[in-house]
């Protein structure tokens, strides 16, 4: 990808109002978000999250109340509901571990050791600390998801406006130890979207980028 089109995709990139509910993503356009979730990085390359992909029209139509009533819920052809987990343990950073050394060809010496190197830095956190940690990471993946689709000319709307506390009793997230941070719409935009093309209101370069 070269500056020019780089530039062009963040400049034509835009939050969807309106989705044409009648058109669906392809399942090569599923597979480029599905991919860019499993391959954003996170620290230490834990991934602290989990993803639920909605497509059911009926699971959709019953979070929309729960979502301020906004139609990019039900007029998206998919949704993907960024969660972090509420808590992990040293067992889940030894799997991590076991699975890199599975792959680089490491031995169960150095995993040990690899093991209590990156849990040293979670064990003295307390519960909340951790769960701080793993909320970042997801919308760190979040971001990419969002830059990934741009690059593929897919369109997105990423959502916070919806409740919490609801969605994890609908989905029953508690129980599978995660809490819902944001919810990224995808499909195909509606021709009378009224902010296709609209011009963006950003701060100046100068404002946001210090140079020391």
């Amino acid at each position: 990808m070269d500056l020019q089109t780089s530039n062009e995709i963040f400049h034509e990139r835009y939050a969807v109002k309106k989705f044409n509910a009648d058109k669906s993503l392809t399942q090569e356009q599923v597979q480029i978000i599905k991919n860019a979730i499993k391959m954003s990085p996170t620290s230490y390359g834990l991934q602290p999250f989990e993803v639920i992909e909605i497509t059911d029209s009926k699971i959709k139509k019953e979070l929309q109340p729960m979502s301020w009533n906004q139609n990019q819920i039900v007029d998206a052809s998919h949704l993907y509901i960024f969660c972090a987990y509420n808590e992990f343990d040293k067992d889940y950073v030894a799997d991590f571990v076991n699975k890199a050394a599975d792959i680089y060809g490491f031995g169960k010496d150095e995993a040990e050791g690899r093991t209590d190197f990156m849990w040293g830095v979670f064990k003295d956190q307390t519960r909340e600390q951790r769960a701080e940690w793993a909320r970042k990471q997801a919308y760190l993946v979040l971001g990419f998801t969002l830059a990934a689709a741009a690059a593929a000319h897919i369109d997105t709307c990423p959502m916070e406006g919806f409740e919490p506390e609801k969605y994890s009793s609908y989905l029953n997230l508690k129980g599978q130890n995660l809490t819902p941070l944001a919810v990224l719409a995808a499909g195909v935009k509606s021709e009378d979207d009224k902010m296709n093309g609209a011009p963006k209101v950003r701060r100046e370069e100068d404002e946001i980028i210090k140079t020391k």
